[in-house]
Order: C-alpha cells, then structure tokens, then sequence
C-alpha cells in the first residue's frame, strides 16, 4: 500500500497563515503600525524593555546581515531599520 502525501486540512491552513504572516499587508497599514508594533513591545513597557527589544531587532534585520544576498534583501532590510531607528527614537522621546 502506497501512503498518501496528503495534508490534512488543519495542518495546511495553519501553513499557510505562518507563510503570508505580513507579507500581504498593504503599505497604508504597515505604515499606520505603532512604535509598540514595531518593536513588538507592550504599551506598558520600561526603558530597559524598549532597549533590548531595539536590540533585539537590530540584531534581526541589521543591513550589514544580509550583504551577502540579494540586493531586494538589502533593500529591504534598510527600509526595515530606518522604521525601528525611527520607532525607538519615537519611544525615547
């Protein structure tokens, strides 16, 4: 008997929201995100917790990690800490 390959249901749907998780957001609504948001903070947190969590980010989507790829990759991660650099800075204030 040969098995089958197939996906159960549940399983693909929870796939496929984990693939699309922002990448289908219009520009109008990532822009509209909080500086909470983008730094993936509560609204309630210290100064200690905004440090590390711009860290954090910092660390994930620093330009200089992905210089070896693609340049749409550079790109995009440029644009992504010019928004936590203006994030943090927001918070700061």
């Amino acid at each position: 008997m040969a098995q089958s390959t197939r996906v159960p249901p549940k399983e693909k749907k929870k796939d496929e929201k984990r693939a699309d998780a922002g990448a289908s957001r219009p520009v109008d609504q990532q822009k509209s995100r909080t500086p909470y948001d983008i730094l993936d903070l509560t609204p309630n947190a210290d100064a200690e917790s905004m440090k590390l969590a711009y860290r954090r980010m910092v660390k994930l989507y620093h330009p200089d990690k992905v210089a070896s790829m693609a340049p749409e990759f550079q790109e995009l991660a440029e644009l992504r800490m010019k928004e936590i650099n203006a994030a943090y800075e927001e918070l700061l204030r």
